[in-house]
C-alpha cells in the first residue's frame, strides 16, 4: 500500500509542476496562431488577436467589430532519455535496471474558441474557451524509468468571460471570471521481483479565478498594458486503481479514492507595443508566475491511510518575448518573435520524468492573409523550441527498507514544435 501512497503523491506533483500561465513547467505560451506567431510579445497590443479576451481585457477596446476566432494548434514535443547508470538497490547491493531508453515525448492538437463583441465604443465584452495547460508524456511500458511513470496527462478546459470599460480617450480597463476543468491521469510500473504490476490514478476538479488588466494608449500611437491573473484552488478528487498482480499479490488490486488541494499561482504579465514606421510594429512582453508560493502538497487518501506530503523547491520564473509585425500590404501581414522561458525546477534532484523541463528558447515566424471584400480572416505560424539539456537523478522507494530504483540519466535534445491555423472574422 506504501507504493500505492507514493503514486498518488507522483500524480499531483506531476499536475503541481505543469500548471503554468505562459510560463514554464512545459507550459507554451500563446492562445493564437497570431500570437505563436511573434511569440506572445505584445499581448493582443496589435489590435489584431482576441487573445485579449483571455489574456488582459482592456486590450478588447482595440477592436471596433464584433469578433470571433478559431484556431488549433498541433504541437509535437520530444524528449528523449538516455540511461546513464541507472540502478536498483537490493537490500544494500546496487544492480543495474532492466529496461531501455525511450523517448516521452508525443502529439498533441490544442484548439481554442474567442469571442469579442459590443457596439458601444465605451464597453466591451469577451469570451474566451482555452486550453491553457496541458501535458502529454508516454513512454515505452517496459523502459527503464518505468516504476517513475509510464504516461502522464493533464488536460484543461478554461471558460473566461469578461468585460472592458473605456475611461477615456487613453486609458482602458477590464476585468473577467475564470472556471477551469482539470482532468488528470498517471501510470507507473508496481515492482514485485518478477513480473510488474500496473497502477493508474485518474482525478479532475473545477476550479474558479478571475483576471485584471488596463491598457494606456499614447498619443504617438505607442501601447503598454499591465494584467493580473488570480491563484486558482484546485481540490481534486481522484482514483487509483491497482491491476496486474498476480498470485499472493493479487488481493491488492482493486481502487482506492485520493484527495489533495493545490494552488495555482499567480501570473502578472506587462505588454509594450511600439510602432516603428505606418506598416512595422515591435512588441514585447514581460511575464512573471510566482512559483515560490508552493511549500508542499499533502494527499489524503480514504480507508484513514497516513497523509503523504512532498516538499516543492520551485522558484518564481519569468518569461521575455520579442516581437515585429510587418504589414506588407492590404492582403499580407509577417510576424516573427523570439522568446526565453524559465523553469521553475533547479537541479537533477528536483527534475521529474513526468515534466523533464528546463529553459527554453522559441524562434516564432507567422503570416495572416485578407482576402478581398471579405470579412474573414486567415492565420498560420511556426514555432521550434528548443528546452535545455535535463540531468535526472532521481531515487525512490519500491519496497521501503529494502528494494529502491535510482533512474539516472540525461534528456538531450528535446525541443516542440508548432503548427497552427486560425480563421478569424467580423460579424
Amino acid at each position: 500500500m506504501e507504493s500505492n501512497c507514493r503514486l498518488i503523491v507522483l500524480v499531483f506533483v506531476m499536475c503541481f509542476a505543469c500548471f503554468e500561465v505562459s510560463a514554464a513547467g512545459f507550459q507554451l505560451a500563446g492562445h493564437s496562431v497570431v500570437q505563436v506567431g511573434r511569440a506572445s510579445a505584445g499581448g493582443s497590443l496589435a489590435g489584431d488577436d482576441l487573445s485579449a479576451a483571455f489574456d488582459n481585457p482592456a486590450e478588447m477596446m482595440l477592436f471596433e467589430n464584433n469578433r470571433f476566432q478559431l484556431s488549433v494548434n498541433r504541437n509535437r514535443v520530444s524528449f528523449p532519455f538516455t540511461n546513464a547508470g541507472s540502478t536498483q538497490n537490493l537490500l544494500g547491493t546496487d544492480i543495474p535496471s532492466t529496461g531501455g531508453d525511450s523517448d516521452g515525448g508525443t502529439i498533441a492538437n490544442i484548439p481554442s474558441v474567442l469571442f469579442v463583441f459590443g457596439q458601444d465604443k465605451a464597453l466591451k465584452y469577451g469570451l474566451a474557451v482555452t486550453a491553457p495547460f496541458g501535458l502529454r508524456t508516454e513512454y515505452d511500458p517496459a523502459w527503464v524509468g518505468r516504476y517513475h511513470v509510464i504516461e502522464a496527462g493533464l488536460t484543461v478546459i478554461d471558460i473566461n468571460p469578461s468585460i472592458a470599460y473605456r475611461i477615456n480617450g487613453n486609458l482602458s480597463i477590464g476585468a473577467g471570471l475564470s472556471a477551469q476543468y482539470i482532468e488528470t491521469e498517471l501510470s507507473e510500473a508496481i515492482y514485485t521481483g518478477g513480473e510488474d504490476g500496473l497502477a493508474e490514478i485518474k482525478g479532475d476538479n473545477w476550479g474558479y479565478g478571475f483576471n485584471t488588466g488596463l491598457m494606456y494608449v499614447f498619443d504617438g500611437g505607442a501601447k503598454v498594458s499591465f494584467s493580473y491573473r488570480s491563484s486558482i484552488e484546485h481540490a481534486l478528487d481522484g482514483t487509483l486503481k491497482t491491476s496486474r498482480l498476480t498470485g499472493a499479490l493479487s488481493v491488492n488490486n482493486g481502487t482506492v479514492g485520493a484527495k489533495t488541494n493545490i494552488n495555482l499561482p499567480e501570473t502578472i504579465s506587462i505588454n509594450t507595443s511600439v510602432p516603428l514606421s505606418s506598416d512595422l510594429t515591435l512588441l514585447a512582453t514581460a511575464s512573471q508566475t510566482r512559483w515560490s508560493r508552493f511549500k508542499e502538497i499533502r494527499i489524503t487518501l480514504d480507508g484513514n491511510l497516513p497523509d503523504n506530503v512532498i516538499t516543492a523547491h520551485w522558484r518564481d520564473t519569468w518569461r521575455y518575448s520579442l516581437g515585429s509585425q510587418l504589414k506588407l500590404n492590404q492582403r499580407w501581414i509577417l510576424r516573427a518573435g523570439l522568446l526565453w522561458d524559465q523553469s521553475p525546477l533547479s537541479g537533477s534532484s528536483n527534475a521529474l520524468p513526468h515534466i523533464p523541463d528546463s529553459d527554453r528558447f522559441g524562434v516564432h515566424v507567422g503570416g495572416s492573409y485578407i482576402p478581398a471584400s471579405s470579412s474573414w480572416r486567415f492565420d498560420i505560424a511556426y514555432a521550434h523550441i528548443s528546452i535545455d539539456d535535463v540531468a535526472m537523478d532521481r531515487t525512490i522507494e519500491l519496497v521501503p527498507g529494502m528494494v529502491s530504483d535510482r533512474l539516472a540519466g540525461e534528456y538531450n535534445d528535446s525541443q516542440v514544435d508548432i503548427i497552427t491555423a486560425q480563421a478569424s472574422s467580423r460579424f
